[in-house]
């Protein structure tokens, strides 16, 4: 009688092999925004959950023997992990590592039998220690979320809202850019960024931005509204030095146009 042959370690294993060079190469650049370095650290908790998986696949569900050296074997690989990306010129980052054990635990856990814990672990224990894993799991994720919301409400073109206050008895004439991680990297042309001019007057001055005017700024492209990078106010060919003071910079659900 021949063996029956499963391809799912194969293609797990494909998956690692595709995934591990991403320790160290690609990820975020210091451009990226928070979304994307906070989503991105979420990669360490599936790649080693991945591991457990394909380990689990091949040798089958184990009991605390196999808890242990699993764990053992991913807090030294992840710590190796850190280790070489300091060195590479990447930052280590130890909660990384803590990231990994509970990828590894939440695979462990949620595949063990109920009939095999009892030989380590009481049987009482099993849910609450899921629910745990479960728990902090979800403080990992919710954060990322969090971001990812505020990125979704730009992208739904709510409006700017800021005030300037100018504390002099003369206006002051000011620039207000806005602009993305791509025009950053390619060379930072005005015409590829949103620009309008503010004259400020003495006092506080409420302005309001529609985003979609930012969107269409750049005059080869579409601003990508869910990476922008830089929104500055700037002030040229003064005589002497001024002073202005920004407050409540926010979204809002109004409408006007900047005035």
């Amino acid at each position: 009688m021949k063996a029956r042959f499963s391809a799912t370690p194969v293609v797990l294993g494909l998956a690692l092999c595709v995934l591990f060079p991403l320790f160290f190469i690609g990820g975020p650049e210091w451009t990226s925004g928070p979304f994307h370095r906070s989503a991105w650290n979420l990669g360490h908790l599936l790649f080693f959950g991945l591991v457990v998986f394909t380990w689990q696949a091949v040798f089958g569900v184990g009991g605390r023997r196999q808890w242990l050296l699993l764990s053992a074997g991913v807090f030294l690989v992840g710590g190796i992990i850190e280790l070489l990306q300091d060195g590479l010129g990447r930052e280590a980052d130890w909660q990384d590592v803590f990231r990994n054990m509970l990828g590894a635990w939440l695979v462990m856990i949620w595949r063990q039998p109920s009939r095999s814990v009892a030989q380590w672990l009481p049987a009482a224990g099993l849910w609450p220690l899921r629910a745990l894993l479960t728990t902090i799991l979800v403080f990992q994720i919710v954060p990322v979320a969090e971001v990812g919301f505020q990125q979704y409400r730009m992208a739904r073109q709510l409006p700017v809202v800021f005030e300037l206050y100018n504390p002099d008895a003369v206006p002051i004439a000011m620039t207000l850019r806005i602009n993305d991680a791509v025009h950053e990297r390619s060379g930072n042309a005005f015409n590829d960024r949103f620009n309008t001019r503010l004259v400020v007057e003495p006092g506080w001055n409420n302005y309001r931005i529609d985003l979609s005017k930012v969107e269409s700024a750049p005059a080869a492209r579409q601003m990508n509204m869910a990476d922008l990078k830089r929104l500055g106010f700037f002030a040229s060919g003064l005589a002497a030095p001024r002073s202005v003071f920004l407050r409540d910079l926010r979204l809002s659900r109004a409408t006007s146009e900047i005035r």
